[in-house]
Parts: C-alpha cells; structure tokens; sequence
C-alpha cells in the first residue's frame, strides 16, 4: 500500500511546490508593476522637496524653501508601503486597498527625510465624515453579530431541552452552534470595542476566534459527512 501511494503523495507534494512559486513570482510581478506606477499618482511635495508629514510641509533639500504639502483635505494621515505592502498604485493613479479604491485626488506621494522606503509613503486624506461613517457602519456589525449569537442561543437551548435532539449527530451539531457562537461573539466585540485593536488582547483574541471558526467548520464536515452517510 504503502508504494501505490507514493506517487500521489509526490504529485500533492510537487503540487504545493508549484503554488508557493507561482505565488512568489506573482507577487514579485505585482511588486514590479506597482512600483512602476508611482509616478502616476500625485505627487505631495515638488522636485527637490521632502516631506515633513508632522507639519503638512515640504522642504527643500537645502531647508531654504518651504511649501504646503499639495493636498487639500482637513486631515491626513501617513501610511509607509513597506508596513503595508498590499497597497498599490494602479495604472490610473489610484490607490488600491484590497477591494478598496482610494481616487488620485484623495492621496499623494511624498519622500519622507525621516524615511528608509525607496519607495516614499502615501498620505491619505481622513475627514470626520468618513469616521462618523465607519463608527456607525461598525457598531451596525457588532449589534447584528451579537442577534446572530442570541439567536445560535435559542437554538442550542432548543437542542438542550428536546429529548429527541440528543443523538450524536445532534450534539454534533450542538458543539458546531457553540463554536460558531465563539467566534461570532469575539468578533462582534472587536466591531463594537474598537480600541481594543490596539492592544496586545486583540492577537489573544484573533487566535481564539481562528480557533472556534476553523473547530465549527470541522464540526459541520461531521455533520455533513453523517448526513451524506445516510442519505447516499
């Protein structure tokens, strides 16, 4: 046995090697093109100037000229590429965040002195709307979140007080209910609590919920192997 299964273990094992250098080589890819957009994006300072993002000003290199940094927002804040390095410049000039696209007008680039990126750094306007906006789209995620979990509640109860519902397949199911419980809770108080991410408990907690959401999906695969098991 042990012989007619070494080849498929060659080809899962030659497999994975494939994905980890297609990934390497995409993300180098990726890498190369977005540095090549940076001069598409606008620009914070003019040539020969740096950035002093404390002050919102440009200095020229000689510290005899200073300017107004070319944004025009309320506020701003500074982020470094190398901290963050899945943000991007696409073709267009605008600042690609995930699923997010922030508009050239939004953002600029700028050399910080201070710096070590070769790259400059992004400042991005932040305006109190858009905060205002976050809160509440927030908090509107931690309440449902925790609807979800009174309701998981009524469910395991119902599970609880029914004679009939205590098969092993239902208190399978019932330690499905109460992992996806966990993990719906924790990330419900991290939507409403959100000074919490900036603490070292907001690592704690991100290893729990990992932990309760990987135990209900392998819960749900029992379940849904015992179901298959009787209906196939």
């Amino acid at each position: 046995m042990a012989l007619s299964r070494a080849p498929a273990w060659r080809v899962l094992v030659f497999s994975l090697y494939v994905l980890v250098l297609a990934g390497q080589a995409t993300e180098g890819a990726v890498s190369n093109n977005n540095n090549n957009n940076y001069d598409k994006a606008n620009q914070c300072c003019m040539p020969g100037y740096v950035l002093d993002h404390s002050k919102g000003k440009c200095y020229r290199a000689d510290g005899n000229l200073t300017a107004y940094v070319q944004l025009h927002c309320n506020e701003t804040y500074l982020i470094d590429p190398e901290d963050e390095p899945e943000l991007f410049v696409n073709e267009e000039g605008n600042l690609v965040d995930g699923a997010y696209e922030i508009p050239r007008h939004r953002f600029c680039v700028g050399h910080s002195e201070n710096g070590d990126s070769k790259q400059g750094v992004f400042v991005l306007c932040f305006d109190s709307e858009d905060e205002e906006a976050i809160a509440t789209m927030l908090m509107a995620k931690g309440i449902l979140l925790l609807v979800s979990v009174a309701f998981l509640a009524v469910t395991l109860y119902i599970y609880l007080i029914i004679p009939d519902l205590r098969e092993t397949q239902d208190k399978v199911t019932s330690v499905a209910v109460v992992c996806l419980m966990g993990f719906m809770f924790l990330l419900s108080v991290i939507q409403l609590w959100a000074p919490l991410v900036h603490t070292p408990y907001c690592s704690s907690m991100a290893f729990v919920m990992y932990f309760f959401l990987i135990s209900y999906f392998a819960w749900l695969n029992m379940v849904m192997a015992n179901v298959w098991k009787l209906t196939v």
